[in-house]
């Protein structure tokens, strides 16, 4: 910019994509001032004034009050400024992680979105074969620090950590004993891991046969769709041998709604693998 040239007010604001009204308020109250003031008294501002504004913009932006960039604009010793940018800086670096977790969150929106478009909804029961798969897991328990919800938010906690993962969050269900009502046991609640290397600890969850089976409705209605695949093992005379696992094939945080469709699987033995 030519050191000589001025610009109006509504030039200023144009450029900077401010209000005029914010400009005569930094003005007002002494934050910046135009610096060519005409016999007419219109404002001129200077390309210092400019360099200046997109100071206090910035500063601004980084969420430092008018009061706060008013005394870093005035401090002369300088001791204070540099206190209050280091403050800033880290409050800056919080967000800054913060907004990639809400990354990593869409990201993992916008995969389930995507493979919404090519599940199949098939129809029965089937039987497939699942290679070994890596999971990290979170106990559900006795006590309020053990409930579902908590080892939600904890496992949440845990993915935020690193990038995306697979986001095929689910439930472990102990399917021995059910209770007096008839519903399962949940044991724990996981995620599986698509990436080698990471840093957060897995358990190795080995290759098996699954009976599998589309269930609606809520996590809480599960039962009903695990009785199904225990009927169908006993008339196979397949064997039953482990948990069942309830994977929701969209929208996993926040299943709640009575339409939602999930994944139940068993894994089962047939008589001649023995």
């Amino acid at each position: 910019m030519n050191a000589m040239k001025k610009y109006k007010i509504s030039e200023v604001a144009k450029l900077f994509d401010i209000t005029r009204t914010a400009l005569i308020h930094y003005d007002n109250c002494g934050l910046l001032s135009p610096s060519i003031r005409n016999e007419k008294n219109y404002r001129y501002y200077t390309s210092d004034d400019m360099q200046k504004l997109e100071l206090i913009l910035a500063l601004k932006e980084s969420g430092l009050t008018l009061n706060e960039i008013q005394s870093y604009l005035t401090d002369e010793s300088k001791k204070t400024s540099i206190e209050l940018l280091n403050h800033q800086k880290k409050e800056i670096e919080k967000k800054i992680k913060t907004l990639k977790i809400q990354r990593n969150i869409i990201e993992k929106r916008l995969e389930h979105l995507t493979e919404l478009q090519s599940i199949d909804l098939y129809e029965g029961i089937k039987l497939d074969e699942y290679p070994e798969m890596s999971i990290i897991e979170e106990p559900i328990g006795y006590g309020p620090l053990m409930t579902y919800e908590s080892a939600v938010s904890r496992l949440r906690r845990k993915l935020g950590q690193e990038g995306p993962l697979s986001s095929k969050f689910g439930i472990c269900f102990d399917i021995t004993h059910p209770d007096q009502l008839g519903k399962y046991k949940m044991k724990y609640i996981f995620d599986y891991l698509n990436a080698e290397g990471s840093a957060l600890k897995s358990t190795k969850q080995p290759g098996s046969k699954f009976l599998r089976c589309l269930h609606k409705g809520k996590h809480t209605t599960v039962e009903v769709t695990i009785n199904k695949l225990l009927s169908y093992a006993t008339e196979k005379n397949y064997i039953v041998c482990g948990d069942a696992y309830f994977v929701p094939l969209f929208d996993y945080w926040e299943s709640t709604s009575d339409e939602f469709i999930g994944e139940v699987l068993i894994p089962i033995k047939e008589k001649f693998d023995l």
